[in-house]
């Protein structure tokens, strides 16, 4: 996960590419505050017959941003 990139303080953004067809990768990465920038044609993808594939990135500063939101959702819901 990124997560794990992101303590080490010289990382600042992390990408990602995934098949297009893999929904369940596209969904953890948007799930953790990734967005989709772009679809690029990595490794001959397209020559390959696989197509562009989609490129999503996120800062670090929006990884935790998006990470105490959560962590505050889940202290008021704990609380309910």
């Amino acid at each position: 996960m990124p997560g794990l990139d992101f303590y080490k303080s010289e990382i600042f953004c992390v990408h990602a590419i995934t098949d297009k067809e893999n929904i369940a990768s596209r969904r953890v990465m948007e799930k953790i505050g990734m967005r989709h920038e772009k679809d690029i044609d990595l490794y001959d993808s397209v020559a390959k017959g696989n197509g562009l594939l989609p490129f999503y990135s996120i800062e670090s500063e929006v990884y935790f941003s998006n990470k105490a939101a959560a962590d505050n959702d889940k202290l008021v819901k704990s609380r309910i």
